[in-house]
């Protein structure tokens, strides 16, 4: 939902999720979810990638900054748009601020070799995002 190109497709994520975490309740802090990512604070594409994500990676025990990280290393890094590029790089540099041990250890096991062996492969074009 947060990092959707589209804000009617970012929106209609965020009404999804709070229908489920409405119905079922299993979210890991669900309802800080919902209020962190509504309606409103999805509108603007920036503001979703740079303030609202890093405000959810804080929740779940980190389950939800790694899930933001590794989406955006697979999909957005290599988009097809360069302001989601941008995005992506400037979001990424955020989630990856933070001062735990295990953040590091996920950047080092994780991000960083995907980085490396996208940057190192000439032949799918993938190093400079196309």
């Amino acid at each position: 939902a947060v990092f959707d190109r589209e804000i009617n497709c970012r929106r209609a994520a965020a009404a999804a999720v709070q229908e489920n975490v409405g119905r079922q309740g299993t979210f890991p802090d669900g309802i800080e979810v919902v209020t962190i990512a509504d309606y409103w604070t999805l509108s603007g594409r920036r503001q979703a990638y740079l303030e609202v994500a890093p405000k959810i990676a804080m929740l779940g025990n980190g389950g939800y900054r790694k899930a933001l990280m590794e989406h955006l290393v697979d999909r957005k890094l290599s988009h097809q748009d360069m302001q989601i590029r941008l995005l992506a790089a400037q979001a990424l540099a955020k989630l990856a601020q933070d001062p735990s041990e295990e953040t590091l250890d996920f950047l080092n096991s994780t991000v960083l070799p995907r980085l490396l062996a996208r940057a190192n492969d000439a032949t799918n074009g993938t190093s400079n995002g196309t």
